[in-house]
């Protein structure tokens, strides 16, 4: 039961007026108060109860009837979040995503920014991109996988405008080889232009964005775009010791006469490597991909392909031409024999339904220099992107010396 304490002390006939005893009530104090003595519509406000400090005094209970978190309230500390993702995403270690991830605007939030990139994506398909963006590389050979001409000339595709350029397969980024610039006293540069099969209309008002990798000891190697009326210089290369990345972005003038892509030098004079050169539509810069070969178009192969049979070659060519999943192939190799069989790759791999594997007698076949007169076959067998070529049916072996050739074609279905 709750104490009454008064706050005033009164005296033998003392004369009580009404000021004396309010004074008195005012000054009492209560103590000992217990549940039983507050009643039960006393509706206290909270404005008259103290803070509770104590974290121990706050029941858990209370805690997880409430609808949401108070204003205020602050926090919950990340250790009481057992599998379940913070407001600051920092524990998703231990959380599993299980539903979609969407912004509450449309075309509104982005995923990372300039200055904080994602590293990698890991996705089956990318959908809905904006109409103006195309990862497709508009390079041809921007990997500098093809060398027809030589390895001293231009690759393929490219046109070389000033010093020299050069096939190098020891300091590469991708792939087998790269580009090199060997520059002394003038700039070394080539470039290729790729309005030509859609036409400069096309391109008009259309953004593009070009990546180069480059690797030198020197500064100042650069790669730009030009439309015939301006051109955009991409941020050159800063030189030293590992390749980097250098893009730029260009929108193309309404009143361009071509679209041309140029990689040169620095004006320093020293060795330039240049590789994964890629050209996109679009603000964005993409992780390099070759383009991708034109159906039903034929495409010279022998740059590429990984011919065994010959010391030397006179003559080269393995051509190539894709319609759905058949593959036309036509070749002619020459040279001087070192070997007793000969097999060159081809860019798609065959079906693996062995009934489809193909062998076709070659229109011509030279071994050790003479001229075969019985039918001499080229096969390639399932599940593989090796022909192999033989100077008798069903089999047998070259000369390992002398003259030797094969010309013909193959049909076969891709995988």
């Amino acid at each position: 039961m709750a104490t009454l304490t008064t706050g005033t002390t009164w005296v033998n006939a003392e004369t009580i007026t009404s000021t004396k005893l309010n004074n008195t009530v005012n000054a009492a104090t209560i103590t000992d108060i217990v549940n039983a003595d507050i009643k039960s519509d006393a509706a206290i406000v909270d404005t008259k109860l103290a803070q509770i400090a104590t974290a121990s005094k706050v029941s858990g209970a209370a805690l997880t009837g409430l609808a949401s978190i108070p204003a205020g309230a602050g926090a919950i500390p990340a250790a009481n979040l057992t599998a379940v993702a913070s407001k600051a995403l920092d524990n998703l270690a231990s959380v599993a995503i299980n539903t979609s991830l969407i912004s509450d605007t449309d075309n509104t939030d982005d995923l990372g920014s300039d200055a904080k990139k994602w590293k990698d994506l890991y996705t089956k398909d990318i959908k809905g991109l904006n109409g103006s963006m195309n990862p497709t590389n508009l390079l041809s050979n921007g990997n500098f996988e093809s060398w027809s001409a030589g390895a001293s000339a231009a690759p393929d595709g490219w046109t070389l405008y000033g010093g020299n350029v050069a096939r190098e397969s020891s300091e590469v980024e991708s792939g087998t080889y790269s580009a090199k610039f060997a520059r002394s006293g003038s700039d070394c540069g080539i470039s290729q232009a790729i309005h030509a099969k859609k036409g400069i209309n096309y391109y008009k008002g259309k953004t593009i964005t070009v990546a180069v990798r480059m690797k030198s000891a020197q500064s100042n190697g650069a790669m730009y775009v030009s439309d015939g009326v301006g051109a955009t210089v991409l941020s050159t290369y800063t030189g030293g010791s590992g390749w980097q990345t250098i893009t730029a972005t260009r929108t193309i003038d309404a009143s361009a006469t071509g679209v041309t892509v140029y990689v040169q030098s620095g004006t320093a004079d020293g060795d330039y490597y240049i590789d994964s050169v890629q050209i996109n539509e679009g603000s964005s810069a993409f992780a390099f991909s070759p383009k991708p070969a034109e159906e039903g178009v034929w495409a010279d192969y022998s740059a590429v392909s990984t011919i065994v049979g010959w010391s030397s070659f006179t003559i080269k060519k393995i051509y190539t031409k894709k319609i759905g999943r058949t593959v036309f192939v036509a070749f002619a190799i020459s040279g001087t024999s070192n070997a007793t069989n000969v097999t060159f790759t081809l860019p798609y791999t065959s079906s693996s339904v062995t009934d489809l594997q193909q062998a076709n007698a070659m229109a011509s076949a030279k071994n050790n220099g003479s001229f075969l007169t019985a039918a001499a076959p080229c096969t390639i067998l399932s599940s593989t992107s090796t022909a192999t070529c033989y100077p008798s049916y069903p089999t047998g072996s070259w000369t390992d010396s002398g003259a030797k050739e094969v010309f013909g074609t193959l049909i076969y279905e891709s995988e």
